[in-house]
């Protein structure tokens, strides 16, 4: 018997009036679209302005300040975000603010010594490894960086760990972007000549701005809560430690096939893989989001062991990633050329590549949330092994495959380790809803 579309509405309010996670996860998906779109047209006019070798350069130095941002915070934002959604959850919002105070101030430290290290010591070291075609001083700009990168980090995970995660998702890239893209449209328009280095410039300084207005929105939601109890740093370090290995091996796989790739051929390949990868990322952007949405309720279910409803959101999330994935699989897997044609015929060369950076993220799609629910249920050190194995086969695969194929031998790379890494969690998260 056929279903009116009256009842039809009805029964479809109610299931999702009955699971919020997925109307949280599609809100969360129209930011990150904006976001997404906002980032594509960002890269879209860097490459159309610069080519693929400034392009390149600017990869460079943005990931090098990516790697260096992850470095400082240590582990503390997924500590953070943890801690506070079981805070929040239990009502204890003393705890959730003075877990929020112990870790900005732990990883601003950290940022300026790290940053300090990465401008007078680190630049100057990959200037000489890199060499060919990188512009001088982009990466003493990415020590710079670190700060205000680190700030916007801790900002959007203590808003997401306070329960406004939609907000911080928008504090999270889009409203950067949307400074970013509006200034170089300006700079375009006004036929103002645009160079590696402005780019750069332009990327940190919106993020310093965003990362004000940021915290200057979480003050104004936690002005109501008590006093901030006391915290143990020592104890979010030790949490820290492991996890911001784990994070770290994963930032490391991009800046380092980079870093190869520029190393073994040139910055011209840089910029092709980087475009390809972005485009390949647009699909992961899936992942992320709702990784973002999961993230806080899977730690909140397991802090009162639900496991229900940790399966619940993972089988929801796979279902929902891979019908929303489907058309950017038929355009990255069925017309590459085309897709990498807009920016250029610089970047048509890097079709294959994106093929293969499309395979890895299909993997990633099929896995559901596995990385996530290993972190925030605790269990890091799963994660921990997960890195190091994936750390071994970068290390011989920068050896073999990027010197052997270059722009290809990267994409292969990268979606090698990404299939290891997934497919060894997925191991993991069943062993370990069978022993909770």
């Amino acid at each position: 018997m056929r279903m009116s579309p009256i009842r039809l509405f009805v029964r479809l309010r109610e299931y999702l009036w009955a699971n919020p996670n997925i109307i949280e996860a599609i809100i969360a998906l129209l930011i990150k679209l904006v976001g997404a779109g906002l980032s594509f047209g960002f890269s879209f006019l860097v490459a159309r302005n610069l080519g693929a070798v400034g392009n390149g350069n600017f990869a460079l130095a943005q990931s090098t300040a990516l790697v260096a941002m992850t470095f400082s915070l240590m582990g503390l934002d997924y500590v953070l975000l943890r801690a506070m959604a079981g805070d929040i959850k239990q009502g204890n919002t003393a705890a959730a603010r003075g877990t929020s105070r112990t870790a900005l101030l732990f990883s601003t430290t950290s940022a300026i010594i790290i940053g300090v290290g990465v401008a007078l010591l680190g630049a100057p070291l990959l200037q000489s490894l890199i060499g060919k075609g990188l512009e001088p001083g982009l990466l003493v700009l990415s020590g710079v960086a670190v700060l205000p990168l680190t700030l916007n980090r801790m900002a959007a995970v203590s808003l997401r760990g306070s329960g406004a995660v939609q907000a911080s998702l928008w504090f999270d890239g889009p409203q950067a972007m949307l400074l970013a893209v509006g200034v170089l449209i300006a700079m375009v328009v006004a036929q103002v000549p645009v160079t590696a280095r402005d780019v750069v410039l332009l990327y940190f300084s919106t993020t310093a701005v965003n990362a004000i207005i940021a915290w200057f929105v979480y003050r104004r939601r936690s002005r109501d809560w008590p006093a901030p109890s006391a915290t143990s740093g020592r104890a979010m370090l030790r949490q820290g430690a492991q996890i911001s290995f784990v994070v770290l091996s994963r930032m490391l796989l991009d800046w380092v096939v980079l870093v190869s790739l520029s190393a073994n051929r040139s910055t011209f390949e840089v910029g092709q893989f980087r475009t390809a990868w972005q485009i390949a990322g647009l699909i992961m952007l899936l992942v992320t989001t709702f990784d973002t949405v999961a993230g806080p309720r899977i730690a909140a279910a397991y802090r009162v062991r639900d496991i229900a409803t940790i399966r619940r959101i993972m089988r929801q999330q796979v279902g929902t990633m891979s019908l929303l994935s489907l058309p950017l699989f038929v355009l990255t897997l069925g017309f590459p050329e085309w897709v990498l044609g807009l920016f250029g015929p610089n970047f048509v060369g890097g079709a294959t590549a994106l093929r293969i950076l499309a395979l890895g993220q299909l993997i990633n799609i099929l896995a559901g949330p596995i990385g996530v629910v290993l972190l925030m249920t605790g269990n890091e050190r799963q994660s921990l092994y997960v890195s190091v194995i994936s750390l071994a086969m970068l290390a011989i695969c920068c050896f073999t495959l990027i010197p052997a194929y270059g722009l290809n031998g990267a994409a292969m790379t990268t979606t090698l380790i990404i299939a290891a890494r997934t497919l060894t969690s997925v191991a993991m998260v069943r062993r370990l809803f069978r022993t909770i």
